[in-house]
């Protein structure tokens, strides 16, 4: 079974059964960002405004940065309701579908053996996290990332091609890094699954109670295992983003520096242009810290298909 090929395909029917809510939040996202990194463009014009004492100016400029403020956050509650409504329309739909297909077999000899398949539904909860994350988090980083290296561009090209160098390196290196995450992700929840199963058959397992308890220590060292070994692959992943947030922001702090004090870079711009770097470095340090989200995600994707192909199989016998 290809996991992959199972969570891209998962992916594509809640785009198209939800398109429009999509729409709407790709769309929020991308005017969140716009007037996110305005803001360092107006403290920009701030910050030269207060070196020419022009006070009318910076008057003006700072009402206009409380209500690019304003903005951002009625856009954030507007996209915190489309998500929340997403998440109720997702347990319900997958709930109506493993029920239906499952409210068949009441009585036949396929009840426990879809006992132990039942609780991958729970697994739900891990989808539900995937759309916050992935979307509303991830198209909001996409989108900053865009309108910040316009931004740098507009500065200086030379800030433009360092954090287009940077940002391509550092997504390139996460990948390769993650590359066996996925298929960790579905050994530990096939762990999971297993003690949790066990455990609550305990007392339906034969053999004196020492023996089933050794049966249930050898369930825990392997979720544990799992855990551990899906653990490197997060740990690395973090470890490259906190490495890379510290390095872009020096590099660019060196070059900026060297631009301002050759006269190619005006001091407003380069704080600026510092701004929207640390502004871009910590929402993908937040994303990046919620990985293990990401791969719950596919785990919640594996477990619910294999549930549904289960009672499909055994729909057709």
């Amino acid at each position: 079974m290809n996991v992959t090929k199972i969570v891209l395909e998962n992916i594509r029917r809640i785009v198209r059964e939800d398109r429009r809510n999509i729409f709407y939040l790709v769309y929020y996202s991308a005017i969140e960002a716009v007037l996110v990194l305005s803001i360092p463009l107006a403290s920009s014009f701030v910050i030269n405004s207060v070196l020419a004492h022009a006070a009318i100016s910076l008057v003006m400029l700072g009402f206009v940065v409380i209500v690019m403020f304003v903005l951002v956050t009625m856009l954030q509650v507007i996209k915190e309701y489309i998500i929340e409504n997403f998440q109720q329309r997702v347990f319900l739909k997958t709930g109506i579908q493993v029920a239906t297909m499952a409210v068949s077999y009441r009585g036949s000899d396929a009840v426990q053996e879809h006992g132990k398949y039942m609780n991958y539904f729970f697994d739900i909860a891990a989808i539900q996290k995937f759309f916050p994350i992935l979307l509303l988090d991830g198209v909001g980083l996409a989108a900053k990332i865009v309108v910040s290296l316009v931004l740098l561009l507009a500065f200086d090209p030379v800030l433009f091609g360092v954090g287009l160098f940077f940002f391509s390196a550092y997504f390139l290196l996460l990948l390769l890094l993650g590359r066996s995450g996925i298929d960790r992700a579905v050994k530990r929840s096939d762990a999971k699954h297993g003690v949790i199963y066990y455990l609550q058959h305990i007392h339906e397992q034969p053999g004196t109670p020492k023996e089933v308890l050794g049966t249930f220590d050898r369930l825990l060292l392997h979720y544990a295992s799992a855990r551990q070994k899906l653990f490197r692959v997060t740990i690395r992943q973090l470890a490259l983003t906190f490495f890379t947030e510290g390095f872009i922001f020096s590099t660019f702090l060196i070059a900026g520096g060297y631009l301002v004090i050759n006269g190619s870079l005006p001091l407003g711009e380069f704080i600026a242009a510092e701004i929207v770097v640390v502004s871009i470095t910590s929402a993908l340090k937040g994303v990046v810290k919620q990985i293990d989200y990401i791969y719950d995600t596919v785990e919640g994707f594996y477990k619910v298909h294999k549930l549904s192909a289960k009672l499909q199989e055994n729909g057709h016998d």
